[in-house]
């Protein structure tokens, strides 16, 4: 999973305050990936009501539980409008990758590690999740068939597979197979939403 810009185009996500020792660790952890200050004016807080307005409305800020989040959003919205904004004592991150790299089937997308992150989406809203359904493509990825085990059938066989469902025998480390395996059906209807034909690729390991 990674983020690339484009002029444009905008995506949600989650702000997380951390002091310096936590980013410090951040930065061992994300491995491959180079961190890269967003500025504030293109920070906007996520808006689901009809009609709501996502730069001002106060309940949309009031919703947000981050204290240090709030700050964020009050000053991206004067930034963007005054544009003389003191952002010295903060700064909202995101981790690109050093070397955009598509799925192949020695490292494809793995449906346990799709399931955490939709996990994560859900604990804000369906429409959340959603929201990240419609921004993120790359789902399908032609490449060679070496390197993953499958029960597919012959036709399938002849594919080219980057997508595969371990929900039975999670690929990733940090894998909630519990979850995966409740809401897996669910899970799909979501992703199906949005990505019906990626969604009909996937192969099953084993």
């Amino acid at each position: 999973m990674g983020i690339r810009k484009l002029q444009g185009a905008s995506c949600n996500g989650v702000l997380i305050h951390v002091d310096d020792e936590e980013l410090e660790r951040f930065d061992i952890r994300e491995e491959g990936y180079k961190r890269h200050r967003i500025d504030l004016i293109d920070v906007y807080p996520h808006c689901e009501s009809a009609g709501c307005n996502s730069v001002t409305d106060d309940l949309v800020l009031n919703a947000v539980r981050c204290p240090e989040c709030n700050i964020v959003f009050e000053k991206a919205h004067k930034k963007r409008s005054a544009n003389d904004v003191d952002e010295s004592d903060i700064a909202v991150w995101v981790y690109i990758q050093n070397e955009e790299s598509k799925p192949n089937p020695s490292f494809p997308i793995t449906q346990s590690y799709v399931d955490i992150i939709i996990r994560g989406c859900l604990t804000v809203s369906k429409e959340f999740a959603r929201k990240f359904l419609q921004t993120t493509h790359g789902w399908w990825n032609d490449g060679e068939l070496d390197g993953i085990r499958r029960n597919t059938n012959d036709e399938g066989a002849r594919q080219h597979h980057t997508w595969v469902d371990d929900r039975q025998s999670p690929m990733y480390v940090r894998a909630d197979s519990d979850f995966s395996i409740e809401h897996g059906d669910a899970i799909d209807r979501l992703i199906e939403e949005h990505h019906p034909h990626a969604l009909e690729k996937r192969v099953i390991s084993m």
